[in-house]
């Protein structure tokens, strides 16, 4: 399946914004970039799974169920991985393993440590995440999220 343009546009808004945030040195504003580069990597993979999933649904079914679909997959926040498979396995169990088979397992654990660190932060939690992990996570989970369009049909 192609990248849908929403998440390609959104890639490029966020590469510009990261490019930016490593130019700073004040180490206490990056702390604050750290959290919210968490929140936008987690609502990053929401929405590559949300249009994914409603993009391949729309040239196979009705526009009703396509709405369905996007509406559903849209009250799906905070996705790990274990949430990841129940979502596939609602459309074809093969894909989760396929998924997983191409998957390095830093981008794994970077995808379930995201959506972690997100609740944390939603809690009012203060994690410790530091810019350098943040960014890290950041790019491991863009690459899961490529694999994910990549697997799909």
């Amino acid at each position: 399946m192609q990248k849908p343009a929403q998440i390609a546009a959104l890639e490029t808004k966020l590469t510009y914004s990261v490019t930016k945030f490593d130019a700073l040195t004040d180490i206490y504003l990056q702390s604050h970039l750290a959290k919210y580069l968490i929140i936008v990597t987690a609502g990053y993979f929401e929405q590559v799974v949300q249009s994914s999933l409603t993009n391949y649904a729309r040239p196979r079914a009705q526009s009703e169920i396509v709405n369905y679909i996007d509406t559903t997959l849209s009250w799906e926040g905070s996705i790990n991985r274990r949430k990841l498979e129940r979502i596939l396995a609602r459309f074809d169990s093969a894909w989760f393993t396929a998924l997983e088979a191409i998957a390095l397992d830093a981008e794994k654990q970077a995808v379930d440590s995201v959506k972690d660190l997100r609740d944390q932060l939603a809690h009012g939690n203060d994690n410790g995440i530091g810019y350098g992990t943040a960014r890290t996570y950041h790019f491991l989970v863009r690459n899961y999220a490529s694999r994910l369009i990549q697997i799909l049909p």
